[in-house]
């Protein structure tokens, strides 16, 4: 009977602050729930995840698997989040020191973890000229691409999916898999629609009793008014995340998986250092994309 497939998913946005190292933090603590699992945090300097769980990254790791020293077992170093949940944070040692042999040290590290772990997700650095970041991407089975509601963060995707479609990337585009994440998202365009209308509406109807006291007799004023208002405040009321969706959809890159619009679960969990619940909207969400995910990772390697 052959063993069972090992794999590498890499987590990768474009821009930073969308939420990428939080939401490769979550997603290993549902794999890990019925596989082993192992995230490995590469943000060079920071170890962004691994401080979302309130750890500190594991000192050892810059003395073994990017160094080149003897062969050691990842799990014997790295932190134990939980029963099937290691946790590795990034070596410390900078971009520039870490250039020259960063291709086999990569590989040297995937390698460790395909032989290990069930799964790994490995949370990248952003720029895209470190060869550590094109070297993981080459090597990862699937890469998981955050974007936001925005048209800035829609243009982004566009731009990665024709970077790494290139001949010097080499990689497959049918690799990328984009993730539409509003679960960290403030969302206080609607309120701030409202509160203008409500203010512009107090304006009128002060100036109105003032200079015009007679119209307050007159409901066509009123009708009138609420119309005009209305009409002013559209243009502020566009839906961003259906301008970005369409901009995408005309370059042919269609979202995986949407995470759901929850700060204040998500804020929780990031100030206290635990995993959301499954009964908060994200939760339940990362849960789905973990299965997903195993459903086309499966599939993938047919």
């Amino acid at each position: 009977m052959a063993a069972a497939k090992k794999y590498v998913v890499s987590i990768y946005s474009p821009l930073g602050g969308q939420g990428a190292s939080f939401i490769a933090s979550q997603l290993v603590h549902q794999l890990a729930k019925t596989n082993t699992s192992c995230l490995v945090d590469l943000n060079l300097d920071y170890s962004a995840s691994i401080h979302y769980l309130s750890l500190n990254p594991a000192d050892a790791f810059r003395k073994s698997a990017l160094s080149g020293g003897e062969e050691t077992l990842l799990s014997s170093f790295a932190i134990r989040v939980e029963n099937n949940y290691f946790a590795v944070g990034a070596p410390l040692l900078g971009y520039g020191q870490f250039a020259e042999e960063t291709h086999e040290a990569a590989k040297e590290l995937v390698d460790q973890c395909r032989a290990e772990f069930d799964f790994t997700i490995i949370d990248l650095p952003r720029p895209l000229h470190v060869e550590l970041t094109k070297s993981m991407l080459k090597m990862s089975d699937l890469i998981l691409v955050l974007g936001e509601s925005s048209d800035y963060s829609a243009q982004a995707c566009i731009k990665l999916k024709e970077i790494v479609s290139d001949k010097s990337f080499a990689i497959d585009p049918k690799k990328l898999l984009f993730l539409f994440n509003k679960s960290m998202t403030q969302d206080k365009s609607s309120w701030t629609i409202f509160i203008w209308q409500v203010l512009a509406l107090l304006v009128v109807l002060v100036a109105v009793y003032f200079l015009r006291p007679q119209w307050f007799s007159n409901p066509v004023f009123f009708i009138v008014g609420l119309i005009i208002l209305m009409r002013l405040a559209w243009p502020r009321a566009r839906d961003l995340s259906k301008t970005a969706s369409s901009k995408l959809a005309k370059s042919q890159i269609s979202f995986f998986h949407f995470l759901p619009h929850d700060s204040k679960s998500c804020r929780m969990a990031i100030n206290q250092g635990h995993f959301l619940d499954d009964n908060t909207k994200t939760g339940r969400s990362l849960k789905e994309l973990a299965e997903k995910l195993k459903t086309k990772l499966a599939a993938v390697q047919k």
